[in-house]
């Protein structure tokens, strides 16, 4: 039996990786032909942090831009407790869209939002750059408390990505 039900919110540009993120959070997968998300996917998963037990209800938002248009009409966010959003490490222009995610986001309230860096697999080298830009980000609002690197590829970050934003939640006042 859970402790606590958290609905979480994972958005991000198409074919970041937000969905592979999910298979290996949820089943320990990697699938290499995972299919676009249209529209909205549901996942669930049940974890254990310091001996409470959480049920993380994930909805997974498409990130193509027919299905963004739908996002800020609908009510499919309202009552989220937090948020991961993604951006590819091998693709700049999906750091260039986050803007959209986090203003999308914000209008949730103060529910507090991890940023990804996805495919860190794939990446040669220095991120320095793409870690400034993050960084400035992080500074324009209290809300978007962290940024991590992952690799749904090797497993790299995942679940500490789940269980610091499930950690974040618990430590808001406003939750019980």
């Amino acid at each position: 039996m859970s402790d606590h039900i958290i609905k979480i919110v994972i958005g991000g540009d198409g074919g970041v990786g937000k969905t592979t993120l999910l298979n290996r959070f949820v089943h320990d997968e990697f699938d290499l032909k995972t299919q676009m998300t249209k529209g909205l996917e549901f996942f669930h998963k049940e974890i254990e942090i310091e001996d409470k037990n959480y049920e993380l209800i994930i909805w997974d938002l498409g990130g193509q831009a027919q299905f963004k248009r739908l996002f800020p009409k609908s009510k499919w966010i309202e009552g989220t407790l937090g948020a991961l959003v993604l951006f590819d490490l091998t693709r700049f222009n999906s750091l260039n869209n986050l803007y959209f995610w986090l203003d999308l986001l914000d209008q949730q309230g103060d529910i507090p939002i991890l940023i990804i860096g996805s495919k860190l697999d794939m990446i040669d080298g220095d991120s320095k750059d793409i870690d400034d830009v993050v960084l400035s980000i992080l500074e324009v609002n209290d809300n978007y408390f962290d940024y991590i690197k992952t690799s749904s590829l090797t497993g790299e970050n995942i679940n500490e990505s789940f269980e610091l934003l499930v950690r974040k939640i618990m430590s808001n006042e406003n939750v019980s």
